[in-house]
């Protein structure tokens, strides 16, 4: 009987020897993935922020050209004023000067029409509700009316009753 339990038992050692064994083989190459994969994500990196760099710098160049651009084109615009004479420029400052008052007549025109047709509509809502007021209040007081008058009528009629 002790046979049979005991290379039962030798048995389930042996597969727990394998699986220890299997275990540190798992380790032993995890651990050395991730030691060839260090080096190799820090080369990423490094060249990751190479790129970031030579990108940031091609952008912050393409930016100064754009603005030396800019300069440029306001010191031709400067120069191209200055040789105007000043009575063209003068002119030029009246009709546009003009021309935007004439905006601000025509869209202050439009506000106030704008304002005019509001106010009668906002009238035109109070009459309307006041008028509908009204018209609830006599239809109100009609039915207290004639309320009061079949009461006194009820009353009458008790009264001749009691009387005869």
């Amino acid at each position: 009987m002790a046979t049979p339990v005991e290379h039962l038992r030798k048995d389930k050692e042996a597969v727990m020897d394998r699986l220890k064994n299997q275990e540190k083989e798992i380790d032993h190459f995890t651990r050395a993935r991730r030691l060839e994969e260090i080096p190799l994500l820090a080369k990423q990196c490094e060249e990751e922020k190479k790129e970031a760099k030579e990108i940031f710098e091609q952008q912050e160049a393409e930016e100064i050209e754009q603005l030396k651009n800019d300069w440029q084109m306001a010191l031709t615009t400067r120069g191209r004023l200055k040789m105007i004479e000043a009575a063209d420029k003068d002119e030029f400052l009246k009709m546009f000067q003009e021309q935007r008052k004439e905006e601000f007549k025509k869209s202050l025109a439009d506000f106030e029409n704008k304002i005019s047709e509001e106010r009668k509509r906002r009238l035109y809502e109070r009459k309307e509700k006041r008028r509908e007021e009204r018209r609830q209040k006599w239809l109100q007081e009609k039915a207290e009316e004639k309320k009061r008058l079949r009461d006194e009528q009820l009353k009458r009629d008790l009264l001749s009753l009691v009387t005869e």
